[in-house]
This record gives structure tokens, sequence and C-alpha cells, in this order.
């Protein structure tokens, strides 16, 4: 039950290499200066009363593959900076208020993603056709957010996909398309993936459970 902001001077632990404060009632903006703990591998500040945006700076900790940022009202868009990540497996900002569109590149600059958590979120645009590369997805969730346009026939070329929720968004599958869906979704089901089409507009569209 801590409570208050992360002290900035939490940047001079340069030998940190796990830093877990999730689950706490701690406030007020993510400092800067974690950015100067560079041997950071595994970071999670998530579930907290966190505000404010991502800070750009976090690029520095070019050693993580885990990030937490979830459960918090995160606010801004996504830094592109975290593009520089490229060690990252699991990237987790769900459940915050961040907007604006996801870049377009974003799949060739994670190439070691695994996780990638947005669900919650208020992002929109279409899903970038980069993800088509991002051969080492496991979990997908965008759920309840505004993207647009039409379902990714990629996905079903991802073969290392378990788990997929894209629902609550506006995305859609017209009628033509239906069977380029099924394609997609055919690989996926024979590994047991859990595939959430649900929309919450796009009401003459085909969704498939």
């Amino acid at each position: 039950m801590l409570a208050g902001s992360i002290p900035g001077n939490i940047g001079f632990l340069t030998n940190l290499v796990l830093m877990d404060l999730s689950g706490n009632n701690l406030s007020g903006n993510i400092p800067q200066t974690l950015s100067n703990i560079t041997r950071l591998r595994e970071m999670s500040i998530a579930d907290n009363l966190l505000v404010g945006s991502i800070p750009e700076e976090l690029e520095q900790l070019t050693d993580i593959s885990l990030m937490f940022l979830g459960g918090n009202s995160l606010s801004g868009t996504i830094p592109t900076t975290l593009l520089n990540l490229s060690y990252i497996q699991i990237l987790d900002l769900g459940i915050n208020m961040l907007s604006g569109k996801l870049p377009s590149d974003i799949g060739h600059m994670l190439p070691s993603i695994q996780w990638l958590i947005l669900g919650e979120n208020k992002l929109d645009g279409h899903i970038p056709d980069s993800f088509g590369n991002a051969s080492e997805l496991e979990l997908v969730d965008w759920s309840s957010n505004s993207f647009t346009g039409q379902i990714p026939s990629y996905l079903g070329k991802l073969h290392k996909l378990s788990h997929l929720n894209l629902g609550r968004n506006k995305l859609e599958a017209k009628r033509q398309s239906k069977m380029a869906i099924f394609k997609c979704i055919k690989p996926l089901s024979s590994r047991n993936a859990l595939i959430i089409w649900k929309s919450t507009t796009r009401t003459s569209a085909e969704f498939c459970w």
C-alpha cells in the first residue's frame, strides 16, 4: 500500500536489474531518471495511480526485456523511442489513457516482441501492416480501443500466436472478405488460440468466435 510519488533519485540505483513497484498506490509522473538505471532487464510499475506521459528517455534502457506500465492513467501517445528497445519481449501498456495512432513501422522495430498488450486505451487508426513481420508474437491484446479498418489477414501467418483479442474496436470484415478471414483463423484455431473478433460497431460485418 505504498503511496506518494516515485522519488526522482531512484535513478541513482544504477546496479538494479529488476524493479517491481506494481500493485501499490503510487501517484504522479514516471520519473525520467529511471532511464539512468541502464542495467534494468525487468521493470513493473503496473497497477498504480500514475499519470502523465511515458518518458521518451526510457529508450536508454537498452537491456530491458520486460516492461509493465499497464493499469495506470498514463496519457499521450506511445513514444516512438520505445521502438528502439530491440530486446524487449513483453510490453504491457494496457488499461491506460494512451491515444493516437500506432507507428507504421512498429512491427519492424520490435523484432523480439512476444507479448504486446495495448487493450483498454484510446488508440485509433488502422493496425499497421508491419505487425506481419513480428514473427515472435505469442499474445496480442488490442481490445477496447478505436482501431478501424479491416481485420488484418496476415495474422494467420504469425505461427507462434496463441492468444488474440481484438474485441471492442471498430474493425470490420466485410462479407466479400469473409473467406479471407477464415483463412486467417484456421491456422490459429488449430493451435487452440483465443480469437475474439467482436466489435461494438459495424453491425453488418461478419465476425467469428
